[in-house]
């Protein structure tokens, strides 16, 4: 189980239409589990690296944040399609790296 579902919070006066059970999102992310290692990998990022379980983290909390703004699974699936996703968590896990060097040559 991943720790993050901890922090789903749904507001007071929310539809329950609208929320999503803790085990709804378990799926969801864990649905996403082979491209979070898949484009760590495209990235550079093999489990042998130091700060894989970090970038793994940051991937599941991308996501998360990013699912949490549809009301339901099948309209966050079908407005961001794999290959869409691929792209988009790429680009934010080389905005980690870069943001990371930058810190380490300040060091």
């Amino acid at each position: 189980s991943l720790p993050l579902f901890a922090m789903v919070n749904v507001p007071a006066g929310t539809p329950s239409k609208r929320r999503n059970t803790m085990k709804e999102w378990h799926t969801l992310m864990a649905s996403y589990e082979r491209l979070f290692y898949k484009v760590l990998i495209r990235a550079g990022i093999f489990p042998s690296h130091p700060d894989f379980e970090d970038y793994l983290q940051e991937l599941r909390l991308m996501l998360f944040e990013r699912a949490r703004r549809y009301p339901d699974e099948g309209i966050f699936r079908n407005e961001n399609e794999v290959n869409y996703l691929f792209g988009f968590l790429l680009w934010r896990v080389i905005d980690l790296q870069r943001k990371s060097n930058r810190q380490k040559q300040l060091i």
